[in-house]
């Protein structure tokens, strides 16, 4: 596997937004979705951000000459998934080592979560990594359970280290649940689990599948629901949600654009209606950012070649100028 790395701004600066002193990370990937697009997402967003002005760190990782593999039915493009983790990982570690402040990762599909949650856990092996999962799907499956075989509807089953067990509906080769194992220890110190169920918290999921209703439930997953926003607010929310991880050391926001209703999130590989506007997205975001402990912020599933009235682009880049 090869990535190309691109160094799009070497000065570091201050930022006269709500975030001080950020580094920009692209991971134009999508080989994890059914729908193929979003790796040019993280690109698009970048052109559509106030910086015109501003020059700070942008690294882009790009992979090249990937093929989508379609060898393994219930994992598709594992391979290919564990090549670009495995090298990007060292990437952003290194970012995260040599740069102070705040980092945010625009990625092409989600599955790309696991990869930003291991490069965090690998910079901070004994740091306390607090999750904030903002999307409409639960992202548990493995290969055992996926009805699709798509892996950006894994990332938080490899992050929490969740084993293939004999009994789970699909039959996967000795070679599949092989490759499965090095996801889970992905990074040079292989440490799996990368966070624990008690410091993960979703928000707005509303569509998942029996099999991740019963790890949540198993689990004990702190779950705010889209009900939960109608009736205790955007803002609460994340005020609780900082509360409840409390005790962890750094957090990690990932946030998948299907959180928002369709009506906002056309252009995006799954939208599920009943989801925030982009007004609650902004509030909750600088909310959340208003943590110290929050050490990177993840936008992901962007598709800009998705056919849609209003530009999910435009959208995110307009959360982001909001929030940055």
């Amino acid at each position: 596997m090869s990535l190309q790395l691109k160094d799009l701004y070497s000065q570091h600066t201050i930022l006269g937004g709500f975030v001080n002193n950020i580094n920009i990370i692209t991971i134009s990937s999508d080989i994890g979705a059914g729908k193929k697009g979003a790796c040019k997402g993280p690109k698009a967003v970048i052109e559509h951000l106030n910086i015109s002005n501003i020059n700070y760190p942008i690294t882009s990782i790009e992979p090249i000459n990937t093929t989508h593999h379609q060898l393994h039915p219930y994992a598709k493009g594992i391979d290919t998934v564990l090549e670009i983790q495995g090298s990007a990982i060292a990437i952003i570690k290194e970012i995260f080592a040599n740069e102070s402040g705040f980092n945010l990762i625009i990625s092409g599909d989600h599955s790309n979560g696991h990869l930003g949650i291991s490069a965090v856990k690998e910079s901070y092996p004994d740091k306390k990594i607090g999750v904030v999962w903002i999307d409409a799907h639960a992202d548990l499956h493995n290969p055992g359970t996926t009805p699709s075989g798509n892996m950006h509807g894994m990332p938080l089953a490899m992050s929490l280290g969740i084993q293939i067990n004999p009994t789970d509906k699909n039959i996967l080769t000795d070679l599949e649940m092989a490759k499965w194992n090095e996801l889970l220890h992905i990074g040079n110190s292989k440490i799996s689990p990368k966070i624990s169920p008690d410091n993960l918290v979703f928000i707005e999921l509303r569509d998942f599948e029996n099999e991740e209703a019963a790890i949540i439930n198993e689990l004990q997953i702190k779950n705010f629901t889209p009900d939960d926003r109608k009736q205790i607010g955007i803002v609460k929310i994340a005020e609780l949600t900082l509360n409840y991880l409390s005790a962890c050391d750094l957090i990690y926001v990932s946030f998948d654009v299907d959180s928002m209703d369709p009506s906002v999130s056309e252009g995006t590989g799954t939208p599920v209606p009943g989801g925030m506007s982009k007004m609650e997205a902004i509030e909750l975001l600088k909310c959340l950012m208003s943590s110290s402990k929050v050490v990177a912020l993840e936008f992901t599933e962007i598709n800009p070649d998705i056919p849609q009235t209003n530009s999910m682009v435009q959208v995110a880049a307009e959360i982001l100028n909001q929030i940055l």
